[in-house]
């Protein structure tokens, strides 16, 4: 998969759930990520504790944006590549398994 990062097979159909063996505490608008099967954590701010919120048990990549954009005033084209590079980010990290990868 060379030059194709996971955020670029996103399409509005992916769909995002948590991993297993994850859990999560928010504090001070601010959620932290346990990752009981690695042992790690990972500490989100407001804006990626507000994403996380709506993943939960599973959300689509075009359902998360429509939320966001009925949510905050964003300019879709910036905010859409932003979030799949986030959500790419936990994919990478085992936190959030997604699926529905459009092949590289």
């Amino acid at each position: 998969m060379s030059g194709v990062s996971v955020a670029d097979t996103i399409r509005p159909e992916t769909q995002f759930q948590i991993h297993i063996g994850i859990s999560t505490i928010l504090i001070d608008d601010e959620t932290i990520i346990h990752d009981h099967l690695r042992n790690s954590n990972y500490r989100l701010n407001p804006c990626g504790s507000f994403i996380w919120s709506r993943i939960a048990p599973q959300v689509s990549f075009a359902d998360l944006l429509a939320s966001i954009s009925t949510t905050y005033d964003v300019i879709p084209e910036a905010s859409d590549r932003m979030v799949a590079e986030f959500l790419a980010d936990l994919v990478d990290c085992g936190v959030l398994v997604a699926t529905t990868l459009a092949p590289p």
